[in-house]
């Protein structure tokens, strides 16, 4: 019945009182008198009582009741004995609630990055991989354990070692950058890219995404060569017509 009660979230009177109390702990003597309808009333009708909360870094994680003999109610050793036996519980249930949340939040972080359509990665301030996604070695052709073993210079088709080290640098003064360059992929293709960047320096990690944008590249440099056809076209239907004119002046003055 005890237990029924503190699913559904009806507490017992013994309960109740500890919550609201400022300091988290209570010993009285006979509380099965004092709570007279409590289901452990007549365990407890002739012998005393500990009750503590649970408590971690301000967050509750349940209420410990032990019963103890009349005569030890009173006894301060017994009470702390009691008080760094809760102190250790709560702190144990906040250790597997915090490891809970971690897988919790780790999981979350797996679904997100493994299914994004953009290419992903995690390095270091030296530029070496510490994650990627799946996205990712799909664009490149390598796999998650070949890119694991790499950097950012094993891929990197636009800068220099030291270009890629001095960008590194800039990333974690600013804390983010956007950038489009190129990378080369396990086939030796070469792929436009657009990277975000962002650092996160409670970690001393750079977070990336990725996006291909090599279609992209080409309609602007197809756009753009079409744009340099154009006027040089301009320029020789202008010279033509400076040429032409030039002549029929020249005709003119000679008549």
């Amino acid at each position: 019945v005890f237990l029924e009660q503190l699913k559904t979230g009806n507490y017992s009177e013994c309960v109740k009182e500890l919550l609201p109390q400022e300091k988290p702990f209570l010993a009285y003597d006979q509380p099965g008198v004092r709570h007279k309808n409590c289901v452990l009333a007549d365990i407890h009708s002739t012998r005393g009582v500990f009750r503590c909360r649970l408590e971690n870094e301000g967050k509750l994680y349940g209420v410990l009741g032990v019963t103890v003999s009349s005569g030890t109610v009173s006894d301060e050793e017994e009470q702390a004995l009691f008080l760094e036996l809760c102190g250790d519980i709560a702190f144990a249930l906040a250790s597997i609630a915090n490891e809970e949340e971690r897988r919790e939040v780790e999981t979350r972080y797996q679904t997100l990055i493994r299914t994004a359509l953009d290419g992903f990665w995690v390095v270091d301030n030296r530029g070496h991989f510490l994650d990627v996604n799946d996205s990712y070695c799909r664009l490149t052709g390598y796999s998650r354990d070949e890119l694991l073993k790499m950097g950012i210079s094993d891929i990197e088709a636009s800068e220099k070692l030291e270009e890629t080290a001095a960008h590194i640098d800039k990333v974690m003064k600013v804390g983010r950058d956007r950038v489009e360059t190129k990378h080369r992929c396990r086939d030796g293709m070469i792929v436009d890219v657009e990277v975000s960047v962002n650092y996160l320096s409670e970690a001393g990690l750079i977070f990336c995404f990725l996006r291909d944008v090599t279609e992209r590249r080409g309609f602007q440099d197809y756009a753009q060569e079409i744009v340099r056809a154009q006027e040089e076209e301009r320029q020789r239907i202008a010279q033509e017509l400076h040429d032409v004119s030039l002549q029929t002046a020249i005709l003119i003055c000679r008549r």
